[in-house]
């Protein structure tokens, strides 16, 4: 039984993340909990990643914000590829990890040359970037969750959405698992969990 304040069971929490996983499309993604040092999620590989202590610890609203965090970058990722996506966390690692660039190239099994080029012309995508933001706000990231630095680019995205009330940030939400309802298939279109 789920409650008002937190998911009772690592089921309960996986029962509700895999519904709105399907509600945006991404039937073929997995949805797995595993310790996580330091992070609520992690995404990709086809694979969203919840941290197990925090999905029974913290408020459902918390968990379910860190798994529409997860689903924004997965959206991001099915739009602008893998390569993409590869190459802005390989430029990441490198930066958190103070490595060569011949590191970073061997970890994430990229060219060197590739990685040069895309750091010499820039990406259009970045991890926490305008196009994450704007995916964020269309299926409702609450800002008030986030760090100051995702605060920043998500009230720019919001900004540019014509969202200038932060509390409108759910009726968004709402929106956005209406619409993604509707677009489903009645074959396809999930169940939501009972409460």
């Amino acid at each position: 039984m789920v409650n008002w304040l937190k998911f009772e069971t690592i089921d309960e929490a996986y029962n509700w993340g895999r519904w709105m996983m399907d509600l945006h499309g991404l039937q073929d993604w997995k949805l797995e909990f595993r310790k996580l040092a330091g992070r609520h999620g992690d995404s990709g590989n086809r694979i969203i990643h919840m941290d197990i202590e925090e999905a029974t610890c913290l408020r459902m609203s918390l968990v379910m914000n860190t798994l529409l965090h997860e689903i924004a970058h997965a959206l991001v990722y099915l739009k602008h590829g893998h390569q993409e996506r590869q190459l802005s966390d390989a430029i990441v690692w490198l930066a958190e990890n103070h490595r060569s660039l011949h590191d970073a190239a061997d970890h994430w099994s990229i060219p060197v040359d590739d990685l040069c080029a895309y750091l010499r012309k820039g990406s259009k995508v970045k991890p926490h970037g305008m196009i994450w933001a704007k995916q964020a706000v269309a299926i409702g990231v609450s800002v008030q969750s986030e760090c100051q630095a995702n605060k920043r680019v998500i009230r720019r995205a919001m900004a540019d959405a014509g969202i200038k009330d932060y509390s409108k940030i759910n009726q968004v939400k709402r929106q956005a698992v209406t619409k993604a309802a509707k677009n489903a298939s009645p074959s396809s279109q999930p169940q939501r969990p009972r409460t």
